[in-house]
């Protein structure tokens, strides 16, 4: 009954509502914990006293005309019949656009090297734009939204920005604004406007050293906008190696160049190889080099099944054309999702010992940006063209790498690491081992100045349009300068800066240095790699925690024992277990080895925190007995490592360490390279200490080792890189750290 009344009120006050013709809106109250709705009547006449205030109802009005309407609905059909074929104001006219440019650029003379050639030029072409735009349309108001650039990482992680020393022939720049709308018969016209401005705008002297040129200028869809960074499904860059750094290069140069077909000058032209043999299988090497650092193709089920059936010699040509990547047991695949097609069925790789070591953390195999995609390695061709300085004519090899993006210094240690494996200084699994993500390795570096942007993909645009970005129509084209020719200029501008005396002798040097020295050291630690990180003398190696503990570490030492001999030990989280690898030669029973974290009961904002770790309900007198033993080594003289990972001069002992919010407790547990997650609240520092009976096991900060057994040291987590050596024995490790707690910051 408590059910049928209110629907019957209902019933009764919506016919009322139809009968006089008015808009009802609902109200809902509770009645007795019934959910209740009431439709308002309208304002009625009449001539009862007790009447109820009548309803105001709230009255929306036309901004163009000033009419008054009781509802929304009745607005927009007044503005759809009274307005849609009347004049419209200036405002409303305006529409967002879109425009791409092609650029391209190179320095002209020697800048600070602190900021890429592709920021400075960015910088340029936004003063620009905006004037241009204006002038272009003809409109007083014009916003730009957003300017983005393919080889500028401002919405991608910094490891992905373009490296100082690299020139352009083919980078997008796509402007997003706000202005007049352009009709269809006009866009022509438009973006030769537009493409003048831009080049009278940026005519003038520029005290940055770099040369831009605007190549293309074309109009995009209105019905999406595009971006440049995160559109950009590949970006292809080339540099240019002289063919005299591979063994028998000058008999290469003039097998090359036999024939009589040189013209005079010192302008480049591509070579094509010669019809007879080459004299030397170098070339050969060199392609097989470059091919070992692509990605593989992951294959599908159907194809894999065929090539196991087909044995595994391979008699198919499924396993002689696909590379199935190695699965590691600590390693899955990882593809590229943000692409299609065969694209997408690329592996993507870690590419942190080819990055800029400066990057330090921002560059760990942890952080997913260093996981790139390498489609193509390659030789694309032969340029030679005649040096000034001795009239002698050089050959270069025209390398392209194609991928979805690039860490700085990657191409470069690329063509460093095929070039020591052609000459045979490095063994060919140099790029197998160095992309693992539990491997820290040196690779060689390739000399600046040789490498160039050569273009920038599209591919989702062009499943959009049915046609490539700077094809088609809308599309204007500079009439002195083609893609091609801005191809041709940045090479002529390469090899005349690179054919002085002092770039040959510096080049020749890199080169003997590579075969001396780099080569013979990288050798030594793919050795150890190989070999799981352990020196062959780690068996007879006798380490400082075989002798008795100091005191301080008793208690704690005998209550992670007693865990471990109880098989309480909890699990470790997916997260961290990324970051750890389990050692067969290392204890991987489970309630016997791994990592959790306990927080410190005495910091307030963790006392008032329902979300405790289970290791503080678990084990109260470990975690009492970690944080008191922080206190106890905080009074003592802690060694300290810089960013660099080597210890500092002098450690300051006036300041006592503050305590930490948190303690990572690990047992028999391996870490890889990696950097530590959050950000530190007031102390940047983390301290760690090893307990146990065990051998080796060192920490490592940014490629140097430190010995922890009883010794604290104090490193930069969150920046530094740091992983464990190999070990045998029993191991503990205690770390202090304090990440930040967003929640509890006002109880600190």
């Amino acid at each position: 009954m408590r059910r049928t009344l209110p629907r019957i009120l209902f019933a009764a006050l919506w016919v009322c509502s139809r009968y006089w013709n008015c808009d009802a809106f609902l109200v809902t109250s509770q009645v007795r914990g019934v959910s209740m709705v009431v439709a308002a009547l309208p304002d009625v006449p009449t001539t009862t006293s007790d009447s109820p205030a009548p309803v105001n109802v709230k009255q929306h009005s036309c901004k163009l005309c000033s009419a008054s309407f009781p509802s929304r609905n009745a607005l927009f059909r007044h503005v759809r019949a009274a307005h849609t074929d009347g004049a419209r104001s200036e405002e409303q006219t305006i529409r967002c656009q879109s425009v791409a440019f092609r650029i391209s650029y190179h320095a002209t003379q020697a800048h600070d090297g602190t900021v890429p050639e592709a920021e400075l030029v960015g910088a340029r072409l936004r003063g620009a734009l905006e004037e241009a735009l204006r002038v272009a349309s003809g409109a007083k108001e014009v916003q730009v939204l957003s300017s983005a650039q393919t080889s500028v990482a401002n919405q991608r992680h910094v490891t992905l920005s373009q490296e100082v020393g690299v020139a352009a022939a083919g980078d997008v720049v796509i402007a997003n604004f706000k202005a007049p709308k352009v009709a269809d018969e006009s866009i022509q016209g438009f973006l030769e406007r537009l493409l003048k401005a831009m080049r009278d705008a940026m005519k003038g002297g520029d005290e940055t050293g770099v040369y831009v040129n605007l190549i293309a200028a074309k109009w995009l869809p209105p019905d999406k906008l595009y971006h440049a960074e995160r559109d950009c499904t590949q970006r292809v860059y080339q540099y240019l190696m002289p063919l005299s750094w591979l063994p028998d290069g000058n008999k290469l140069e003039e097998w090359l160049l036999e024939g009589g077909r040189l013209n005079a000058g010192h302008t480049p032209r591509h070579v094509h190889l010669h019809q007879s043999n080459p004299p030397c299988d170098s070339l050969k090497k060199l392609k097989e080099s470059l091919r070992l650092a692509e990605s593989a193709t992951v294959p599908n089920r159907r194809t894999r099944r065929s090539a196991l059936r087909a044995g595994e010699e391979g008699s198919g040509n499924a396993r002689k054309k696909i590379r199935f990547p190695d699965r590691g047991s600590d390693q899955n695949v990882k593809m590229d999702t943000r692409r299609y097609g065969a694209l997408a069925k690329k592996e993507r790789k870690a590419w942190h010992n080819f990055a800029d070591p400066n990057l330090r953390g921002q560059a760990s195999p942890s952080q997913e940006p260093v996981w790139r995609v390498l489609d193509r390695s390659r030789m694309n061709g032969f340029v030679a063209m005649k040096r000034e300085i001795d009239e002698e004519e050089e050959v270069v090899a025209v390398l392209q790498f194609r991928g979805d993006d690039f860490v700085p210094t990657q191409i470069r240690r690329i063509v460093a690491t095929a070039l020591g494996v052609t000459h045979g200084w490095l063994p060919k699994d140099v790029f197998d081992i160095a992309q693992r993500a539990d491997v820290f390795l040196e690779t060689p570096i390739a000399p600046v100045g040789r490498l160039y942007g050569q273009d920038a993909k599209f591919h989702f645009y062009g499943m959009d349009t049915g046609e490539a970005l700077f094809e088609g129509e809308n599309l204007v084209e500079s009439q002195d300068c083609s893609h091609q020719k801005a191809i041709e200029e940045i090479q002529t501008r390469i090899l005349k800066a690179k054919a002085t005396k002092s770039s040959l002798r510096e080049e020749e040097e890199w080169l003997s240095e590579l075969e001396t020295t780099i080569a013979p050291r990288i050798c030594t630690k793919i050795a150890k790699a190989k070999n799981n990180g352990k020196p062959r003398d780690l068996d007879d190696k006798m380490s400082d925690a075989t002798d008795p503990p100091p005191v301080v570490y008793d208690r704690v030492l005998a209550l992670l024992r007693s865990i471990v001999e109880s098989g309480a030990w909890p699990g470790t989280s997916v997260a961290r277990s990324n970051v750890i690898r389990n050692s067969s030669e290392q204890t991987s029973i489970q309630g016997r080895s791994g990592s959790f974290t306990i927080f410190n009961p005495k910091i307030d904002a963790i006392c008032k925190s329902n979300n405790l770790p289970a290791g503080n309900t678990l084990f109260p007198h470990l975690v009492e007995a970690i944080f008191e033993l922080e206190a106890s080594l905080s009074q003592l003289t802690i060694q300290r490592a810089d960013i660099n990972g080597k210890i500092m001069a002098s450690t300051t002992t006036k300041t006592k360490r503050p305590p930490s919010f948190c303690c990572a407790v690990n047992c028999n547990a391996k870490f890889t390279p990696h950097v530590d997650s959050g950000r530190g609240a007031g102390q940047t520092m983390s301290m760690i200490v090893g307990l146990g009976t065990y051998t080796g096991g060192e920490i490592v900060v940014e490629g140097v080792s430190h010995s922890i057994a009883y010794a604290p040291l104090e490193f930069d987590g969150w920046s530094s890189r740091h992983w464990t050596e190999s070990y045998r024995g029993e191991r503990f490790s205690l770390v202090w750290f304090s990440p930040e707690l967003a929640k509890h910051d006002d109880c600190l």
